[in-house]
């Protein structure tokens, strides 16, 4: 216990209220306020660095998680691509046999095509096949235009693999030095 000083003569007295209320102040108020506000900042330090650690352990998830999604995807990719670059080989080797192998496309599909005053040789009425557009670079006679019936044996063939391949949107099957074109 302390001692207390002396009044001095020109000092007021203290009341009784005012010396306990000093000393409740000084021995239990001003401790217990500190130890508040220790205990404020060691939360308020902590809770900054759990929240530091989730973010960096969320952001390692995170990386990982769309590491796996691009693997996964570009596995698919390539998939799709393998699955195109066959049946492009596909189509190579039909149209290879189809230049080889006579075809009569009959009456019907013979009255779908003209000649336009230009000399082009084309399909001027659709009915569901491809198109041929024969742009008159090359003069086209009797030999240009049995490329075009060998070639209409492949319709069937590129109708099928645009159906069976949702990436495969249209099939220019067939473009020649000569502009045949074939769609």
């Amino acid at each position: 216990m302390t001692a207390l000083a002396p009044p001095s003569p020109h000092s007021k007295p203290t009341s009784l209220l005012q010396w306990v209320w000093r000393s409740y102040f000084r021995t239990a108020l001003i401790p217990l306020l500190l130890v508040e506000v220790v205990f404020v900042v060691i939360y308020l330090v902590t809770n900054h660095l759990a929240t530091q650690e989730n973010i960096t352990a969320v952001r390692a998830i995170a990386t990982d998680e769309l590491r796996r999604i691009v693997q996964r995807e570009s596995i698919v990719i390539q998939k799709q691509l393998e699955a195109i670059a066959r049946l492009t080989d596909l189509y190579r080797r039909q149209v290879v046999l189809a230049l080889e192998t006579p075809f009569d496309p009959g009456l019907a599909e013979k009255e779908r095509y003209a000649y336009s005053p230009e000399e082009v040789f084309y399909t001027f009425r659709d009915n569901g096949n491809g198109a041929v557009f024969y742009s008159g670079a090359v003069p086209v006679g009797a030999e240009q235009r049995e490329k075009v019936w060998r070639l209409l044996q492949l319709m069937p063939l590129m109708r099928d693999i645009q159906r069976l391949d949702l990436l495969v949107v249209q099939i220019y099957y067939f473009n020649t030095f000569d502009s045949l074109n074939l769609i």
